[in-house]
């Protein structure tokens, strides 16, 4: 009776087991969006560490927890404006023409709140 098995007298290498394919497409836009998503939060990160200098004149942040929800949010809408112009998720990327788009969106955003930062007057994302 064959049941499929190798005995011990036969070749385990000419029978082939079918494993699962290791990157399906969700998995592999999963892993693209969370590579942009940590390379553009240092990068924004890096962005908005001149707004907590004492010496900022436009929206300079005072405290760490302002400073965590912004770079939080900052990042995920940003994040949720590259998804929408890219077709694919897999095609993010944090190249230098992102970087400087975000860079600018940042500058434009942080003079809303003129001379401090303070998050009850805090906008939704345009």
């Amino acid at each position: 009776m064959d049941l499929g098995t190798p005995t011990y007298d036969e070749n385990p290498s000419k029978f082939s087991t079918k494993t699962a394919e290791a990157d399906t497409s969700s998995e592999l836009a999963k892993r693209s969006k969370e590579t942009f998503r940590k390379e553009m939060s240092q990068f924004i990160v890096t962005c908005l560490n001149p707004f907590r200098k004492p010496d900022c004149k436009l929206g300079r942040i005072i405290n760490t927890e302002d400073f965590k929800h912004l770079a939080r949010k900052l990042t995920h809408g940003v994040m949720n404006k590259e998804l929408k112009s890219c077709k694919n998720p897999e095609d993010l990327e944090c190249n230098e023409n992102v970087k400087h788009k975000t860079k600018e969106y940042i500058k434009k955003y942080m003079q809303k709140f003129g001379s401090i930062y303070r998050p009850k007057e805090d906008t939704e994302l345009d």
